[in-house]
């Protein structure tokens, strides 16, 4: 049976190989400046600039933000050595990734609601 943490990586991933995740920093914030992005992932050890900018332009942009895992566990999920930031764009995948979120966080989102 697969913990809840195992089905958060593997939907991250279904997305990334459905093209529906971008995945850095410059990436993630042109993103959420276009509207394109439905949620942003946040490695928990990412740098303070990087949380402060992107969760700046979410919540100026109402982009909900998760804050999961670290850069090292984000990276091998998407493929690259390190990735502190992801934004999924498409709705279903970032409804299921969230609600996975909250199932793991005993019932709360570990971001912006």
């Amino acid at each position: 049976m697969k913990s809840e943490s195992d089905k958060f990586h593997n939907m991250i991933g279904l997305a990334r190989r459905a093209g529906r995740v971008v995945i850095g920093g410059d990436g993630v914030l042109s993103a959420v400046r276009s509207k394109k992005a439905c949620l942003v992932i946040l490695a928990r050890d990412a740098s303070d600039g990087t949380v402060k900018r992107i969760t700046a332009k979410c919540e100026s942009f109402g982009v909900p933000i998760i804050k999961c895992g670290t850069k090292q566990s984000l990276g091998s999920i998407t493929g690259r050595g390190e990735a502190a930031s992801i934004a999924v764009t498409d709705i279903n995948f970032a409804d299921g990734l969230r609600r996975i979120s909250e199932e793991i966080n005993g019932g709360v989102c570990n971001g912006k609601n």
